[in-house]
């Protein structure tokens, strides 16, 4: 490792924890530490205080913060000197006293090798820590550094709240670990972009995700005075508030911003007549944003799935991202102004009052607002027209048959988004309809576990016409879930995509021949060819096959017209939805390329 590098890592790791609001240090004495504790004693902001004893500078720091409220930093070499530690954090964790806790390490390179002072650190502390983060080997890209602050922050934050208590901080370091300074060009440039990261600032956040960040809205509607391309974002919003996507659209409304939302958002096919933009890749690719990106992003919610957004997102360098989210840290990008731990709802209504209290923008300003939200509507419309005609063109598949699913659903129903291509389909494809239908995903950890288990519960407590769609690779892994969903008291429509396995995975670099062979890429698709009609029947519900968009609707309604289970078989070419999505794609490029000409 380059010494400047693990010289400027600390030292933006440092400055991070004094921006996020850390005043005092205790320092233990030793060598792996080193640049650490070089890099605290030079923070002008912070004031350190040296402690032989881990166990007594643990108990100091205790000490302090059981009379500010807020975290000290405890510092320490690797080995079993951060083991002096748990009795003070053990105090700490029951007496919610926020403490943190950075640990230099050894290199993984020196891990289970019988080196000296090396042990596995991230398990000392047990459960009696709120969290335990390892800062990994220092990188020096944007990404890299943008991700050490994000994390850092989100650290103290853990700390700090709303259940306070002790967090872990592990940072490998290998030598040299005294202080560069730089000697090459790369090494000026690395300087150059930690001060610019110092200069910007750390996320900021809030503590309490209960109710609204006073500060943090009020903070929002000054900056709003001064945007001129601002987008609201919103990803999936809890399916038990249903004042909450009414009030991200009224903030729309009432700022003029553009709303992109995916389906989850309640926003697509809720009781919300929103000018909402699913097909979030698609929108982005036509509006042509790159060169002219937004300087405001608000986003509500946890991330959105589309892979487009997200890369879109980790590009911007000029907007000020506001995330509001009552729970988590969510931030793909590592890049976000501020957090708001904040009931999505309610901070957008709060700040849609903010917002009508204020002056009107002028002309110049209230005129290119106006344009920029033009130009996201008129690539809405656009895209819209382009899924349509190619839908119209090419045979049955995947896009199809998801559009005629949410084309189908009831009135005030269920509809559970299985993960994998049936999820991104719907944002891709989905026509809005505002018929008060609420939709729900098992986004937490993204798996494909227990879906149909889940729609069973879902159709038990929603009692309402449900809709489960998911793939055939994740309904053979719970198939076992048929058993509840027999029993089910309502119509449960089990909407099963027979593509011939997981077509997710032929996204992924192995998906050229070249690279993999037909016997290889089984392993990850793993095809499950069930007979479904058999399954069906041997778990005693009822069975649809469906192999174009007027069978999966008559299949759907004969489904929703009585109570119990029914597997919807929907049978698609294997490389349908690819297919369909590079299509559009070059559709889309081909159409920008004659605007730009």
């Amino acid at each position: 490792m380059p010494a400047v590098l693990l010289t400027q890592w600390a030292r933006l790791l440092i400055d991070t924890l004094v921006q996020s609001g850390l005043e005092h240090a205790v320092i233990s004495p030793g060598s792996r530490s080193t640049p650490f504790t070089w890099a605290a004693l030079k923070h002008p902001g912070l004031t350190c205080h040296s402690a032989i004893d881990e166990r007594s500078a643990a108990f100091f720091a205790l000490g302090q913060a059981k009379l500010t409220g807020r975290p000290s930093l405890l510092i320490a070499t690797s080995g079993s000197a951060m083991a002096h530690y748990c009795p003070a954090f053990v105090e700490a964790s029951y007496s919610h006293i926020p403490l943190l806790a950075l640990t230099a390490d050894r290199p993984v390179e020196l891990q289970h090798r019988a080196a000296p002072q090396t042990i596995d650190q991230l398990g000392v502390f047990g459960n009696v820590v709120r969290g335990s983060f390892d800062l990994g080997a220092p990188g020096s890209t944007e990404q890299q550094l943008l991700a050490l602050t994000a994390t850092v922050a989100q650290a103290v934050r853990l700390a700090a709240g709303p259940l306070p208590g002790p967090v872990h901080l592990n940072a490998p370091a290998a030598k040299p670990l005294f202080p560069m300074r730089a000697a090459s060009a790369d090494d000026v440039a690395l300087e150059a972009s930690v001060q610019a990261l110092i200069e910007r600032g750390p996320t900021r956040f809030s503590r309490d995700g209960r109710g609204v960040d006073a500060t943090g809205v009020e903070a929002v509607a000054l900056e709003l005075a001064r945007v001129e391309r601002g987008l609201i974002v919103c990803g999936a919003l809890p399916a038990g508030d249903a004042g909450a996507a009414e009030s991200v659209c009224t903030l729309a409304r009432v700022t003029g911003l553009p709303l992109i939302a995916e389906v989850p958002s309640q926003l697509v096919l809720g009781h919300v007549a929103a000018p909402v933009s699913p097909a979030v890749g698609s929108v982005l690719a036509l509006a042509g944003l790159r060169g002219s990106e937004p300087d405001f992003v608000l986003q509500f919610g946890p991330p959105l799935t589309s892979q487009a957004w997200l890369a879109f997102e980790a590009s911007l360098s000029v907007a000020r991202r506001h995330l509001v989210a009552r729970h988590g840290w969510p931030d793909v990008a590592a890049s976000a102004s501020w957090l708001h731990a904040s009931d999505p709802g309610a901070f957008a209504a709060r700040l849609a009052e903010l917002v009508r209290a204020r002056p009107a923008p002028d002309g110049a300003l209230a005129a290119a607002r106006t344009a920029w939200g033009e130009r996201l509507s008129v690539a809405r419309a656009r895209v819209t027209t382009a899924q349509d005609e190619l839908l119209a063109a090419l045979p049955f598949g995947e896009a199809h048959a998801v559009r005629a699913v949410i084309d189908e659903l009831p009135a005030e129903s269920l509809l559970f988004l299985g993960n994998s291509l049936p999820l991104r389909a719907a944002d891709a494809f989905a026509r809005p309809r505002a018929v008060g239908v609420t939709t729900l995903v098992q986004r937490g950890a993204n798996g494909i576990d227990g879906l149909v288990s889940g729609a069973a519960g879902i159709a038990s407590a929603g009692a309402r016409p449900t809709t489960l769609v998911l793939g055939d690779v994740s309904f053979a892994h719970d198939v076992g879930g048929l058993l509840l969903a027999r029993s089910s008291g309502v119509s449960l429509a089990i909407v099963v995509i027979d593509n011939a396995g997981g077509r997710i995975f032929d996204g992924l670099p192995m998906g050229d021949a070249s690279t993999a062979s037909e016997r290889d890429r089984r392993f990850w698709r793993t095809p499950p060819d069930l007979a479904l009609d058999a399954i069906a029947r041997g778990y005693g519900i009822g069975y649809q096959l469906a192999e174009d968009a007027a069978q999966v609707a008559r299949a759907l309604r004969a489904a929703y017209a009585k109570p119990g289970a029914t597997l919807v078989h929907v049978r698609v070419a294997p490389n349908s939805y690819q297919e369909a999505t590079e299509l559009l794609g070059a559709r889309l490029r081909a159409l920008s390329e004659a605007e730009a000409r």
